[in-house]
């Protein structure tokens, strides 16, 4: 296996790498760096047309915002990434090509490119397994940072890569922290706060901070301009507001504006992508229509307000979008504060305000900045000793380490202290990863010795679910499967056909979206499929070696939301008596037409 970075490398931003193993080549993530002359990857010697996936780690625009560049000079193959960084990258790309037409003239890639890479992208969810290329998988795991946000694993016969995007190892207001029940023999890490003095204070701490100076601006009768970026820190930022607002610390409208507007309608469909406490809000509503919050529709109309408010805007380091207008407007008055909540990337408008300037250019005129500039730090990326943290928790220290996406000083720092076994990547170098594997070794339950197992599953917890993948994964010959099967069980069902797995599946209600597209997919890819609507239970045999049979769920397509009782059973008798029921019922189902 051979890696190569295309950007990203002793940089913030454009992150771009080029992985070739064999005759199979992928890019994991294809970003741009913001207000920066280097703002593209350098791929000028990659040939587009023998690309076999690209892998997008989340939606951000320095891990996302060239992706529709690729479809735009030739590439159609596909793109994987989760379910919500497909919904969310195709607004940040839209976003980002009428900025780049608008202040510019030109943009890298249309709207009809950002369309066709939404129409090539294959959505995953964490944890499940797909084979991208020929004995080459790829997983995604919880990186913790923003939602959707994935690491990335690709395994080989003979090594394993995995890629941590960005990743973040303190619980936030919306997301856990990044797994890391996760073995790879070599890692690719974020080092964006690599440096031996980049130490995160306490969330409650940045919180009372937020919450004081929000409290003095007010008292002044100033305006306080929030800059965001519209995925991730702005929910987090706007949950702790709502927090602070409900608990009487402060009393003051905030105006929401630009395309965060957007991205909170999407965090209602994926509420078990948060964490526990954010779940539990969207079961009951959607946290961000809250009666203090408000949506700028009139622009005009709020800058000429004279009263004290906060403004939660777009884009996080200034580098466009509607906080230019506020800024522009308001920065002038030293009763007004610019509260900068991440990271600056060198050469942004925030990093140079952040830096002390107090006079820049905006649109051709000069903007004097009277209004205090402040910062806080509410940061979604690990610090350093978070960072030594992921990589101590990982189920097995790497034996190779690549740092990348940082800066080069705190690069180096951050190597220093994990040895010798970690490299600062150089751009444009190609890296030789010797194998380190003999090969697959069998996927084999991780079930209890008892000879019947009585398992629960309560919701969100997906046991029943994940019992059922692990059974598919061990099926060597036959494969009886009945009730609902999602996504991530037909990418397993599909993987044990390719091991000439025989399947038979039964499906109670074809109607249903996600059935429907499951009988599809599986009867072109040769199960045999048939429809019975008397059929309530939910059952999975695998050989004569594994049986599980349950309540299904008959009121949703989910694995979610609900309890379920089943038992699984490993004695062979009673195996055989379970697959003896599902051929009686298969007998007495409807074929398909």
């Amino acid at each position: 296996m051979q890696i190569k970075w295309l950007g990203g490398a002793k940089e913030v931003g454009r992150s771009c790498i080029y992985v070739k193993d064999n005759n199979f080549r992928c890019l994991l993530d294809c970003g741009v760096k913001l207000s920066s002359e280097d703002m593209y990857p350098e791929l000028s010697d990659i040939n587009f047309s023998k690309l076999d996936a690209v892998i997008i780690s989340h939606a951000h625009l320095d891990h996302c915002g060239y992706v529709p560049f690729l479809f735009a000079h030739g590439y159609r193959g596909p793109v994987y990434t989760t379910h919500p960084t497909r919904r969310i990258s195709r607004i940040m790309q839209d976003d980002f090509a009428s900025i780049q037409k608008e202040e510019t003239g030109w943009g890298p890639y249309w709207r009809e490119d950002v369309r066709l890479a939404k129409k090539h992208t294959v959505a995953l969810d964490y944890g499940e397994k797909r084979e991208i290329g020929k004995d080459i998988f790829l997983t995604f795991y919880d990186a913790g940072h923003i939602l959707g946000s994935a690491q990335t694993l690709i395994e080989t016969k003979y090594h394993s890569l995995l890629y941590s995007g960005d990743i973040n190892m303190d619980e936030s207001r919306i997301m856990d922290k990044a797994d890391t029940n996760i073995q790879a023999d070599t890692l690719i890490l974020e080092s964006t706060y690599g440096g031996k003095n980049d130490k995160h204070t306490y969330l409650e701490d940045s919180e009372n901070d937020l919450i004081s100076i929000i409290n003095d601006t007010m008292a002044s009768g100033g305006k306080v301009i929030i800059p965001v970026f519209a995925i991730g820190r702005a929910q987090n930022i706007l949950m702790t507001l709502k927090r602070a607002i409900e608990d009487g610390k402060i009393n003051v409208p905030v105006y929401l504006d630009g395309m965060l507007q957007r991205i909170n309608e999407i965090y209602d469909d994926y509420p078990e992508w948060m964490n526990n406490e954010m779940y539990s809000m969207f079961k009951e509503s959607n946290p961000f229509d809250f009666h203090m919050f408000i949506n700028v529709h009139d622009r005009k109309k709020i800058l000429k307000m004279e009263t004290p408010m906060i403004v939660v805007t777009t884009a996080g380091m200034m580098s466009g979008g509607p906080v230019i207008s506020y800024f522009k407007e308001w920065a002038n008055d030293p009763t007004n504060v610019l509260l900068l909540v991440g990271y600056q990337v060198e050469g942004t408008l925030g990093r140079k305000l952040l830096d002390g300037e107090k006079e820049v250019t905006l649109d051709e005129k000069k903007v004097y900045v009277n209004a205090k500039v402040q910062s806080i730090n509410f940061s979604a990326h690990a610090d350093h000793d978070g960072l030594l943290d992921f990589v101590s928790n990982l189920k097995k220290r790497p034996t190779n380490i690549f740092l990348n996406h940082g800066d080069p000083d705190k690069l180096r720092e951050l190597a220093d202290d994990l040895g010798n076994s970690a490299t600062v990547a150089e751009p444009l170098t190609t890296y030789t990863l010797e194998a380190a594997r003999t090969g697959f070794e069998p996927i084999e339950p991780s079930f209890s010795k008892e000879g019947v197992e009585m398992v629960i599953t309560t919701p969100r917890d997906e046991i029943i679910k994940n019992y059922m993948i692990e059974i598919i994964r061990s099926t060597h010959r036959e494969l009886l499967i009945s009730g609902y099967i999602d996504t991530a069980l037909t990418n397993e069902i599909i993987e044990a056909m390719r091991r000439n797995v025989k399947v038979k599946a039964i499906i109670r209600h074809l109607t249903r979206p996600s059935n429907k597209e499951a009988y599809r997919i599986l009867s072109a890819h040769g199960a045999e499929m048939r429809e019975n609507r008397d059929l309530h239970a939910r059952m999975i045999i695998s050989d004569d070696r594994y049986a599980l049979i349950s309540s299904a769920d008959l009121t949703r397509d989910s694995f979610y939301d609900h309890y379920e009782a089943g038992f699984l059973v490993k004695n062979r008798t009673m195996v055989n008596r379970v697959g003896s029921f599902f051929k009686r019922v298969w007998g007495e189902s409807y074929k398909i037409d």
